[in-house]
C-alpha cells in the first residue's frame, strides 16, 4: 500500500481543526499527524514531525499563517501549504500564494472534497520537484561539481573532465562566474532552476558549480553577462516571486591569470572578496574583479568617527544614513570587521547587541538598522538636556511620565525643556512619548500573548478606552485589528 502523506492542522479555531479530523482523510492516502493552534507550536511541530503538507489558517495569534510559512521555507523547502481562509482574508491569501503556498479554501465552504482536491494538488507539486530533485542528482555537471569542490587537486584529471563538458578556462583574458548568494536557508530548488537556465542559455558554452552558489562559466563570444543575470533572476523570480527578498544575483569578471584547471579550481577562494564588494554594492549586478579595492580591518577609533556622523543638527535621518553608507564605503572593511565595529558603538552606548545587525545581507540594511537604532538619541546630543529626555522616555516609557517631572529631574524648567525638545526634534514632548509608546504596544499586539489592557498598561497607559483611540490615531487601525494581523501606518 501507498504511504500516506503527512499533514499538519494548523487553526486557532478548535471545530475547524475538529471538522478536519473527523474527514477521514486516511483512505485518501493522507495522515493527520499533528495540530496547532498557532504559528509558532506549528513551527516547533513542524521540526518534530517533518510533514510535509501544512494546511494553515492565514490570521492566528503569536504567529500568523504567512510568517509560519516564511520560517519554514528556511529549513523545509519541499514541504506544500495549503491556506484557511475567511472571505475578508484574500489579500492575504493572495501574499501567501505569492510565498508559494499551492492554495487556498475558504472556511465558509470546507468540505471533504474540496480539502482532498487541494491536498492532491499539493501532492502532485510535490511529486513533481521530488522528480526533479533526483534528475538533479543524477546529472552529469553534478558529479563533476562534487569533483571540483573536493580537494583532490589532480591536474591530469580535472583537465579531462572539463573536456567532457566542453568547458574552455580562458588562460589569456577575463573568466566569467555567476554568484547566487542565499539568504533563505535552504534553496535546492533555485539551484535547480539556475541549473536549468545555464543549460538552456545560448550566451553560455558550459558551466560547472565550483561552491555553494558560484558557478564558474564558460561563455560564448559576444554574450552579455549583465543581459544574463537580469535574464536568470527573470527566470527564478517567475516560480519564486519573492526571491529578491532572500536571494542576491551578480555576475563576477575576473582578470586573475590562470594557467591551469587546478588555478582554476583554485580561483573559487575569491569569491569571499566577490561577495564582500557586492555587499557595498547591492544595486549592481556586474562585477570587475581588478577595480575592487582592498579590504581593511577594524580600528578601534572608528567608533568615535561614526558617533561624529550622528552630530549634524541640521541632517535628517536619511542625510544621515547616506552619510554613514559613504564612510563604510570610504574605510571599506571586510563586512564581518565592520558589523563588528558597529556592535562595539551600539555596546558603547548601552545597547543590546541586534541580530538585524548580524543579519543584514548589504550595507543599506546594516546602515538602516543602525540609524534607526541611534538617531534620536545621538542626533540631538548637541543638546544634553534633549539627550537626556529621550534617555529617560526610551527607558521608562511604561511609567506616567510628565514633562515637569523629567524637567526636575535633570534641573531645567519645564517650558524651556519643551521648548528645546520641539527644536530639536520637530517633535513635542508628548507626542514623542506617545510614539514610543505605540511602537512599542503595536509590537506587543502582534506578538499575541497579552490581553489588550494589559499591553495598554505594560506601555503606561491605564485607560483602555483612551489607549484605544490613541491607538488607533496613531496607526489607522485599531488594536483588534492588528491582533487580527492589521497593519500599522507608517507614512
Amino acid at each position: 500500500m501507498e504511504r500516506r502523506m503527512k499533514v499538519l492542522i494548523v487553526d486557532d479555531e478548535l471545530p475547524i481543526r475538529d471538522e478536519l479530523r473527523l474527514m477521514n482523510l486516511e483512505e485518501y492516502g493522507y495522515e493527520i499527524v499533528g495540530e496547532a493552534a498557532n504559528g509558532k507550536t506549528a513551527l516547533q511541530l513542524c521540526r518534530e514531525l517533518e510533514p510535509e503538507i501544512v494546511v494553515t489558517d492565514i490570521t492566528m495569534p503569536v504567529m500568523d499563517g504567512i510568517e509560519l510559512i516564511e520560517n519554514l521555507q528556511k529549513t523545509m523547502p519541499l514541504t506544500k501549504y495549503i491556506l484557511l481562509t475567511c472571505h475578508q482574508d484574500f489579500l492575504y491569501a493572495k501574499q501567501a500564494i505569492e510565498h508559494d503556498a499551492v492554495d487556498y479554501i475558504l472556511k465558509a465552504d470546507i468540505s471533504r472534497e474540496g480539502i482532498v482536491k487541494v491536498l492532491d494538488k499539493a501532492r502532485d507539486a510535490l511529486e513533481r520537484e521530488r522528480k526533479q530533485l533526483k534528475k538533479l542528482e543524477s546529472e552529469k555537471r553534478n558529479r563533476f561539481s562534487g569533483y571540483a569542490v573536493s580537494n583532490i587537486y589532480d591536474e591530469k584529471n580535472i583537465g579531462a573532465e572539463l573536456e567532457k563538458i566542453d568547458f574552455q578556462i580562458n588562460h589569456n583574458g577575463p573568466n566569467f562566474f555567476l554568484m547566487v548568494e542565499n539568504h533563505l536557508g535552504s534553496w535546492i530548488f533555485v539551484e535547480m532552476l539556475v541549473r536549468g537556465f545555464l543549460d538552456a542559455s545560448g550566451m553560455i558554452r558550459s558551466w560547472i558549480l565550483l561552491n555553494d552558489g558560484l558557478y564558474g562559466l564558460s561563455m560564448r563570444d559576444g554574450a552579455d553577462m549583465e543581459v544574463l543575470v537580469s535574464q536568470v533572476r527573470e527566470e527564478i523570480r517567475n516560480v519564486f516571486p519573492y526571491i529578491d527578498k532572500w536571494f542576491r544575483i551578480y555576475a563576477i569578471e575576473s582578470g586573475v591569470r590562470i594557467l591551469s584547471g587546478k588555478q582554476y579550481m583554485e580561483s573559487k577562494a575569491l569569491s569571499e572578496k566577490w561577495k564582500a564588494e557586492a555587499f557595498y554594492n547591492p544595486e549592481r549586478d556586474y562585477f570587475r574583479d581588478m577595480k575592487i579595492k582592498e579590504f581593511s580591518c577594524f580600528v578601534p577609533e572608528y567608533t568615535e568617527l561614526l558617533e561624529m556622523l550622528f552630530q549634524d543638527a541640521g541632517d535628517t535621518w536619511e542625510e544621515v544614513r547616506e552619510k554613514i553608507r559613504k564612510w563604510c564605503c570610504e574605510i571599506h572593511l571586510w563586512p564581518e570587521e565592520l558589523r563588528k565595529l558597529i556592535l562595539l558603538f551600539l555596546r558603547k552606548r548601552g545597547k543590546e547587541d541586534d541580530n538585524n545587525i548580524r543579519d543584514a545581507s548589504d550595507i543599506c540594511q546594516l546602515t538602516t538598522v543602525l540609524v534607526n537604532q541611534c538617531y534620536s538619541e545621538i542626533h540631538f546630543a548637541g543638546r544634553s538636556e534633549v539627550r537626556k529626555t529621550i534617555r529617560i522616555i526610551q527607558k521608562e516609557y511604561q511609567r506616567d511620565l510628565t514633562l515637569f517631572e523629567i524637567a526636575d529631574r535633570i534641573g531645567i524648567n519645564s517650558q524651556y525643556l519643551g521648548r528645546l525638545f520641539l527644536e530639536e526634534t520637530q517633535e513635542k514632548f508628548s507626542d514623542y512619548l506617545n510614539r514610543v509608546r505605540m511602537e512599542r504596544a503595536s509590537e506587543l499586539l502582534k506578538e499575541g500573548e497579552l490581553k489588550i489592557y494589559e499591553v495598554a498598561e505594560r506601555v503606561g497607559i491605564t485607560n483602555y478606552r483612551y489607549f484605544t483611540q490613541k491607538f488607533r490615531e496613531w496607526s489607522g487601525v485599531s488594536p483588534k485589528e492588528i491582533r487580527r494581523g492589521g497593519k500599522r501606518y507608517d507614512g
